[in-house]
């Protein structure tokens, strides 16, 4: 999930759908024990970013889908209040990346930049500017081209 000259993370997408599900505190501690150091969250669960908090586990969590529209039309004071309560509200938890949307839809793509913007911007005036905005995509909604990946993608960092 993340890479760093001189060092590798490795990471793992903890998904909260499904039932008989291990309590929190269990799944943190079988992250640690494993040697896991960063873990993606679909969705910003309270229980799960409380139980993360002081284990040295760094975070990329999710905005849900549905948060979009708000985010996309509500401003910067949507997205702050967003991150006063899924990343502020959360002090010990190392969120290393802030994920708009999960293989967002063709028909809502129209929000996915201005949420993002708008999220980015709420961080950076938090003083949370370390924490990165990104997005997925899934792979069947990537134009088929025979041209090299490296004309496919763009780093946008504003």
């Amino acid at each position: 999930m993340e890479s760093e000259i001189g060092t590798t993370a490795v990471g793992v997408c903890w998904g909260m759908s499904g039932d008989n599900l291990p309590p929190t505190s269990k799944v943190t501690e079988m992250l640690r024990e494993n040697g896991f150091t960063v873990v993606r969250l679909y969705v910003p669960d309270s229980a799960a970013l409380a139980a993360l908090g002081c284990t040295g586990i760094r975070v990329v969590v999710g905005e849900p889908n549905y948060d979009r529209p708000a985010l996309a039309h509500g401003g910067t004071a949507a997205a702050a209040a967003w991150i006063r309560e899924n990343i502020q509200a959360y002090p010990t938890v190392l969120f290393r990346f802030v994920v708009v949307g999960n293989e967002v839809a063709s028909a809502d793509m129209q929000l996915l930049v201005p949420a993002m913007e708008n999220v980015h911007a709420a961080l950076a005036a938090a003083g949370l500017g370390h924490i990165k905005v990104t997005t997925t995509s899934a792979y069947a909604r990537l134009p088929s081209c025979s041209c090299s990946p490296a004309q496919l993608f763009l780093r946008w960092s504003p």
